[in-house]
């Protein structure tokens, strides 16, 4: 260690140890994913779109349904899966009743 630190000054070592040090903890592994939750399945979301489409349910029959196929979502996941695939809610989906 005495030839080493007499090669090069106190500072080099340091900042060779930062360094080090800087590309160990880096959290790079922890970036690589998109922020949030995953999404809902493809299926499932299809699953939610067909009955939504047949039945003229709003999202809180909607999960009763789908908990019968041990599907657990939550209503705004519901929701929120009709907004993106374009489904105006409940009443605006069933029309004319008469």
């Amino acid at each position: 260690m005495k030839e080493v630190v007499s090669i090069v000054k106190p500072e080099t070592i340091l900042a060779w140890q930062r360094r080090l040090e800087r590309r160990k903890w880096d959290y790079s592994a922890r970036r690589t994913r998109g922020p949030g939750r995953p999404r809902t399945p493809d299926d499932i979301e299809a699953l939610v779109c067909r009955l939504a489409r047949e039945d003229l349910w709003g999202y809180q029959r909607l999960r009763g349904e789908l908990l019968k196929l041990r599907v657990t979502l939550s209503k705004g996941c519901i929701a929120d899966i009709l907004r993106r695939s374009g489904s105006p809610p409940s009443p605006q989906r069933a029309g004319l009743t008469w």
